[in-house]
Protein backbone atom coordinates (compact mmCIF):
# COMPACT_ATOMS: atom_id res chain seq x y z
CA UNK A 1 0.00 0.00 0.00
CA UNK A 2 1.18 3.18 -1.19
CA UNK A 3 0.68 6.61 0.40
CA UNK A 4 0.21 10.04 -1.54
CA UNK A 5 0.01 13.73 -0.64
CA UNK A 6 -2.61 15.91 -1.62
CA UNK A 7 -3.09 19.91 -2.39
CA UNK A 8 -3.80 20.33 1.63
CA UNK A 9 -0.61 18.53 2.35
CA UNK A 10 -2.51 15.54 4.31
CA UNK A 11 -1.23 11.78 3.26
CA UNK A 12 -3.74 9.61 1.62
CA UNK A 13 -3.35 5.66 1.09
CA UNK A 14 -3.85 4.39 -1.83
CA UNK A 15 -4.72 1.06 -2.80
CA UNK A 16 -1.89 -1.19 -4.71
CA UNK A 17 -2.53 -1.06 -7.86
CA UNK A 18 -3.20 -4.94 -8.82
CA UNK A 19 -6.36 -4.46 -6.68
CA UNK A 20 -7.07 -1.69 -9.32
CA UNK A 21 -6.93 -4.47 -12.15
CA UNK A 22 -9.71 -5.62 -13.64
CA UNK A 23 -8.62 -8.99 -14.77
CA UNK A 24 -7.19 -9.72 -10.90
CA UNK A 25 -10.59 -9.42 -10.00
CA UNK A 26 -11.82 -11.40 -12.37
CA UNK A 27 -8.89 -14.02 -11.20
CA UNK A 28 -10.33 -14.10 -8.00
CA UNK A 29 -14.04 -15.16 -9.25
CA UNK A 30 -12.20 -18.14 -11.47
CA UNK A 31 -11.06 -19.08 -8.23
CA UNK A 32 -13.76 -18.80 -6.06
CA UNK A 33 -16.13 -20.63 -8.47
CA UNK A 34 -13.70 -23.46 -8.70
CA UNK A 35 -12.99 -23.38 -5.36
CA UNK A 36 -16.98 -23.86 -4.54
CA UNK A 37 -17.59 -26.20 -6.78
CA UNK A 38 -14.56 -28.09 -5.01
CA UNK A 39 -16.68 -27.77 -1.73
CA UNK A 40 -20.53 -27.51 -2.23
CA UNK A 41 -21.13 -28.12 1.15
CA UNK A 42 -19.57 -24.23 1.88
CA UNK A 43 -22.50 -22.86 -0.07
CA UNK A 44 -25.18 -21.59 1.71
CA UNK A 45 -28.84 -23.79 1.60
CA UNK A 46 -27.13 -26.82 -0.35
CA UNK A 47 -28.11 -28.79 2.33
CA UNK A 48 -31.44 -29.83 -0.25
CA UNK A 49 -28.64 -31.39 -2.67
CA UNK A 50 -26.36 -34.59 -1.78
CA UNK A 51 -22.84 -32.91 -1.91
CA UNK A 52 -21.87 -35.81 -3.32
CA UNK A 53 -23.56 -35.81 -6.23
CA UNK A 54 -23.54 -32.32 -7.41
CA UNK A 55 -23.56 -31.97 -10.55
CA UNK A 56 -23.82 -35.62 -11.29
CA UNK A 57 -21.59 -37.94 -10.30
CA UNK A 58 -18.34 -36.27 -12.58
CA UNK A 59 -18.46 -33.18 -9.62
CA UNK A 60 -15.26 -33.96 -8.44
CA UNK A 61 -13.96 -34.28 -12.44
CA UNK A 62 -15.86 -31.29 -13.77
CA UNK A 63 -14.49 -29.19 -10.89
CA UNK A 64 -11.04 -30.11 -11.00
CA UNK A 65 -11.42 -29.24 -14.97
CA UNK A 66 -13.02 -25.92 -13.93
CA UNK A 67 -9.49 -24.59 -12.06
CA UNK A 68 -7.73 -24.68 -15.57
CA UNK A 69 -9.88 -21.63 -16.04
CA UNK A 70 -8.17 -19.75 -13.84
CA UNK A 71 -4.47 -21.27 -14.64
CA UNK A 72 -5.14 -20.35 -18.28
CA UNK A 73 -6.55 -16.59 -17.66
CA UNK A 74 -4.04 -15.80 -15.12
CA UNK A 75 -0.77 -17.07 -17.70
CA UNK A 76 -2.70 -15.36 -20.65
CA UNK A 77 -3.04 -11.82 -18.55
CA UNK A 78 -0.67 -11.78 -16.39
CA UNK A 79 2.83 -14.19 -17.71
CA UNK A 80 3.92 -17.56 -17.32
CA UNK A 81 4.74 -16.57 -13.58
CA UNK A 82 1.27 -15.61 -12.27
CA UNK A 83 -0.02 -18.98 -14.71
CA UNK A 84 2.91 -21.19 -12.57
CA UNK A 85 1.50 -19.26 -8.95
CA UNK A 86 -2.39 -20.07 -10.07
CA UNK A 87 -2.02 -23.47 -10.64
CA UNK A 88 -0.06 -23.95 -7.11
CA UNK A 89 -3.43 -22.39 -5.94
CA UNK A 90 -5.38 -24.55 -7.95
CA UNK A 91 -3.80 -27.54 -7.04
CA UNK A 92 -3.68 -26.52 -3.24
CA UNK A 93 -7.77 -26.32 -3.53
CA UNK A 94 -7.69 -29.36 -5.50
CA UNK A 95 -6.00 -31.49 -3.24
CA UNK A 96 -7.51 -31.28 -0.12
CA UNK A 97 -10.97 -32.54 -1.41
CA UNK A 98 -8.91 -35.69 -2.14
CA UNK A 99 -8.65 -36.44 1.44
CA UNK A 100 -12.48 -34.92 2.37
CA UNK A 101 -15.30 -37.44 2.03
CA UNK A 102 -15.83 -40.56 0.78
CA UNK A 103 -13.30 -41.32 -1.98
CA UNK A 104 -13.46 -44.64 -3.64
CA UNK A 105 -10.39 -44.44 -5.10
CA UNK A 106 -7.08 -42.29 -4.46
CA UNK A 107 -5.05 -43.36 -7.10
CA UNK A 108 -7.33 -41.92 -9.89
CA UNK A 109 -8.24 -39.12 -7.54
CA UNK A 110 -4.36 -38.55 -7.89
CA UNK A 111 -4.04 -39.55 -11.32
CA UNK A 112 -6.71 -36.45 -12.10
CA UNK A 113 -4.53 -33.96 -10.08
CA UNK A 114 -1.46 -35.17 -11.60
CA UNK A 115 -3.11 -34.62 -15.24
CA UNK A 116 -4.85 -31.35 -14.09
CA UNK A 117 -1.16 -30.37 -13.29
CA UNK A 118 0.57 -31.49 -16.41
CA UNK A 119 -2.24 -29.69 -18.27
CA UNK A 120 -1.44 -26.34 -16.99
CA UNK A 121 2.21 -26.98 -17.22
CA UNK A 122 1.61 -27.37 -20.95
CA UNK A 123 -0.62 -24.29 -20.78
CA UNK A 124 1.39 -21.88 -19.50
CA UNK A 125 4.81 -23.33 -21.40
CA UNK A 126 2.67 -22.60 -24.68
CA UNK A 127 1.40 -19.41 -23.79
CA UNK A 128 4.69 -18.41 -22.89
CA UNK A 129 6.25 -19.52 -26.00
CA UNK A 130 3.66 -18.13 -28.47
CA UNK A 131 4.34 -14.41 -26.50
CA UNK A 132 8.19 -14.21 -26.82
CA UNK A 133 7.11 -15.74 -30.61
CA UNK A 134 5.17 -12.71 -30.64
CA UNK A 135 7.96 -10.33 -29.38
CA UNK A 136 10.34 -11.89 -31.68
CA UNK A 137 8.19 -11.35 -34.55
CA UNK A 138 7.40 -7.43 -33.80
CA UNK A 139 11.36 -7.11 -33.22
CA UNK A 140 11.69 -8.34 -36.23
CA UNK A 141 9.36 -6.22 -37.83
CA UNK A 142 10.05 -3.38 -36.44
CA UNK A 143 13.76 -3.54 -37.48
CA UNK A 144 12.94 -4.54 -41.17
CA UNK A 145 10.94 -0.76 -40.78
CA UNK A 146 13.73 0.27 -39.64
CA UNK A 147 15.98 -1.36 -42.08
CA UNK A 148 13.22 -0.22 -44.88
CA UNK A 149 13.27 3.49 -43.91
CA UNK A 150 17.09 3.39 -43.68
CA UNK A 151 17.44 1.90 -47.20
CA UNK A 152 14.97 4.91 -48.31
CA UNK A 153 17.29 7.70 -46.51
CA UNK A 154 20.20 6.18 -48.34
CA UNK A 155 18.20 6.21 -51.65
CA UNK A 156 17.25 9.64 -50.93
CA UNK A 157 21.05 10.47 -50.15
CA UNK A 158 22.14 8.88 -53.33
CA UNK A 159 19.07 10.82 -55.24
CA UNK A 160 20.83 14.44 -53.75
CA UNK A 161 24.49 13.48 -54.22
CA UNK A 162 23.75 11.90 -58.01
CA UNK A 163 21.90 15.24 -58.62
CA UNK A 164 24.46 17.57 -57.58
CA UNK A 165 27.16 15.59 -59.16
CA UNK A 166 25.10 16.59 -62.69
CA UNK A 167 24.44 19.85 -61.48
CA UNK A 168 28.36 20.41 -60.90
CA UNK A 169 29.28 18.72 -64.15
CA UNK A 170 26.97 21.09 -65.85
CA UNK A 171 28.23 23.83 -64.37
CA UNK A 172 31.50 23.19 -65.26
CA UNK A 173 30.63 22.19 -69.21
CA UNK A 174 28.60 25.95 -69.14
CA UNK A 175 31.62 27.55 -67.88
CA UNK A 176 34.15 25.36 -70.27
CA UNK A 177 31.28 26.29 -72.83
CA UNK A 178 31.62 30.24 -72.13
CA UNK A 179 35.44 30.34 -71.69
CA UNK A 180 35.22 28.48 -75.69
CA UNK A 181 33.04 31.12 -76.64
CA UNK A 182 34.44 34.62 -74.96
CA UNK A 183 37.74 34.05 -75.19
CA UNK A 184 39.18 31.44 -77.54
CA UNK A 185 36.52 32.13 -80.28
CA UNK A 186 37.45 35.77 -80.05
CA UNK A 187 40.91 35.19 -80.00
CA UNK A 188 40.70 33.85 -82.82
CA UNK A 189 38.04 35.57 -85.20
CA UNK A 190 40.59 38.72 -83.86
CA UNK A 191 43.06 36.76 -85.92
CA UNK A 192 41.17 36.05 -88.75
CA UNK A 193 40.72 39.96 -89.00
CA UNK A 194 44.19 40.75 -88.89
CA UNK A 195 44.88 38.28 -91.23
CA UNK A 196 42.33 40.15 -93.72
CA UNK A 197 43.59 43.83 -92.91
CA UNK A 198 47.19 42.61 -93.65
CA UNK A 199 46.08 41.15 -96.65
CA UNK A 200 44.13 44.21 -97.31
CA UNK A 201 46.95 46.83 -96.77
CA UNK A 202 49.36 44.54 -98.76
CA UNK A 203 47.75 43.49 -102.17
CA UNK A 204 51.22 42.98 -103.91
CA UNK A 205 52.31 40.04 -102.23
CA UNK A 206 54.19 37.68 -103.94
CA UNK A 207 51.93 34.58 -104.82
CA UNK A 208 53.41 32.36 -102.44
CA UNK A 209 53.21 34.41 -99.21
CA UNK A 210 49.43 35.31 -100.82
CA UNK A 211 48.91 31.42 -100.27
CA UNK A 212 50.25 31.01 -97.56
CA UNK A 213 48.50 33.82 -96.00
CA UNK A 214 45.20 32.85 -97.39
CA UNK A 215 45.47 28.99 -96.49
CA UNK A 216 45.92 30.49 -92.45
CA UNK A 217 43.02 32.58 -92.99
CA UNK A 218 41.02 29.53 -94.01
CA UNK A 219 42.98 27.27 -91.12
CA UNK A 220 41.46 29.61 -88.66
CA UNK A 221 38.43 30.01 -89.99
CA UNK A 222 37.80 25.89 -89.88
CA UNK A 223 39.48 26.07 -86.06
CA UNK A 224 36.77 29.19 -85.24
CA UNK A 225 34.05 27.12 -86.31
CA UNK A 226 35.24 23.72 -84.72
CA UNK A 227 35.65 25.62 -81.63
CA UNK A 228 31.98 26.93 -81.97
CA UNK A 229 30.30 23.75 -82.66
CA UNK A 230 32.25 22.35 -79.50
CA UNK A 231 30.93 24.88 -77.43
CA UNK A 232 27.76 24.40 -78.50
CA UNK A 233 27.88 20.83 -78.01
CA UNK A 234 28.85 21.46 -74.12
CA UNK A 235 26.23 23.39 -73.57
CA UNK A 236 23.34 22.98 -76.09
CA UNK A 237 21.08 25.32 -76.57
CA UNK A 238 18.07 23.21 -75.21
CA UNK A 239 19.30 23.09 -71.93
CA UNK A 240 18.73 26.51 -71.48
CA UNK A 241 15.41 26.71 -72.55
CA UNK A 242 14.21 24.00 -69.58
Amino acid sequence: MTETVDKSGKRRRRLPRIFLNFHFWLLVLLFTGGFLLQYPQLIPFIDILDPDSFLSLTRHSFGRLIMLLPVTYAALVFGMRVGLLALLIAVAIIVPNIFIGEVTSYPDEIIEVVGIVIIGLVVNLWLESYETDKKHRQVAYLRLENAQRELQRMQQNLRFYLKQITIAQEEERRRIAQELHDETAQDLIAISRKIDGFMSLHPALASGDEAYLEDMHQHVNRTLSGVRRFSQDLRPSVLDDL
